[in-house]
């Protein structure tokens, strides 16, 4: 394992903080009724390298992030082995980037007061409608509900309106590093879903290189960084895709499982062919299967130093486990952004 010495996670604390004082429920599940519709307020799941934040303006979308998607051009990130990292954090000597001296000023390759962090950017943006447009086939906004089991790394979402009664399942499993969707009607088992794959808009990607190819039942595209590595993103698409800019698309008939893989230049010489293969690995094993290993390993998480229990404050025993469950999303492979770019 190798860490970057450059790291602060005051914005993953608050994160963990702000989304378990949204909504309180006793216990390791965290529910509520009002989805988060913007950036600031999704759910988070993730693997420790990938991450999603889940929403729900009006359909599902899960803005998905991976820890080594960076913009690299701020300064250089000195890496260590882990045995320094852990050695540091013994003695209290590590230091922010932030409050760099004189002498480490220099490496900055930014601006000149040398104070800017790693800048996160987002890796891509999936989302599943129930209806094919924004158009007038747009039903009346659904009630949107979330609940995340922090027990099980498993995020369960419901939407409800007059026209259905759609729920999906999301997660990310940390052994194969895929994010797995599994959407439906539960009252309309046939209900097509419409499937779109975006690469955000993000300035600092105009004007790279960015690509789309497919291959049987998948779809994927690779985008130049502005520190020159790639990144690629592939996702399963059971129906023919059709790409249009910096966005996929696709349909399918009845309960549809999704996977989706994020690979770099830091995983493969070929991140594209990395990403295709994981998502063909995880299909061939199954959506129940991947669902099984995930919950396995949350299942060791809380077992093995995570239990605790605050049975006389429901809202704080509610927090403890979303906070925990925040961090072990997000941290588990280097490289990682000053500010974790996977919430």
């Amino acid at each position: 394992m190798r860490c970057c010495m450059n790291m602060r996670v005051d914005g993953v604390l608050l994160c963990a903080v702000a989304l378990a004082v949204g909504s309180v429920q006793a216990g390791a599940v965290f529910e509520r009724d009002m989805a988060g519709t913007s950036w600031q307020d999704g759910v988070l799941v993730g693997d420790g390298a990938t991450a999603a934040l889940a929403y729900a303006p009006a359909h599902f979308e899960w803005m998905v992030n991976r820890n080594d998607v960076f913009d690299s051009r701020v300064f250089e990130c000195d890496y260590v082995p882990h045995e320094e990292v852990m050695a540091c954090v013994a003695t209290n000597k590590g230091r922010s980037v932030a409050f760099l001296g004189p002498r480490e000023r220099p490496t900055i390759r930014g601006p000149k007061d040398g104070n800017r962090l790693t800048l996160s950017m987002s890796a891509a943006v999936l989302r599943v409608r129930l209806w094919p447009g924004s158009d007038w086939t747009m039903p009346a906004i659904p009630r949107a509900r979330q609940s995340l089991d922090t027990r099980t790394g498993e995020l369960s979402e419901r939407l409800d309106s007059q026209s259905f009664a759609a729920e999906a399942v999301s997660l990310i499993e940390r052994s194969r590093d895929v994010m797995a969707v599994s959407v439906g009607d539960g009252r309309a088992p046939a209900r097509r879903v419409f499937v779109d794959l975006a690469r955000p808009d993000d300035p600092r990607y105009d004007g790279l290189a960015m690509e789309w190819k497919t291959a049987v039942g998948v779809v994927c595209f690779t985008q130049r960084m502005p520190g020159g590595e790639t990144y690629a993103v592939a996702l399963s698409a059971p129906g023919p895709a059709t790409s249009v800019g910096r966005t996929a698309h696709f349909d399918a008939k009845g309960r549809t499982v999704l996977f989706l893989a994020v690979r770099t230049t830091r995983d493969a010489p070929d991140p594209a062919a990395a990403a295709i293969a994981a998502v063909q690995a995880a299909e061939r094993d199954g959506f129940e299967r991947v669902r099984a290993d995930n919950a396995a390993w949350w299942g060791r998480f809380w077992e093995n130093g995570a239990r605790a229990s605050f049975d006389s404050e429901p809202e704080i025993d509610t927090q403890w486990h979303v906070a925990l469950h925040a961090l072990a999303s997000q941290f588990g492979k280097a490289p990682m952004p000053a500010l974790n770019g996977l919430a």
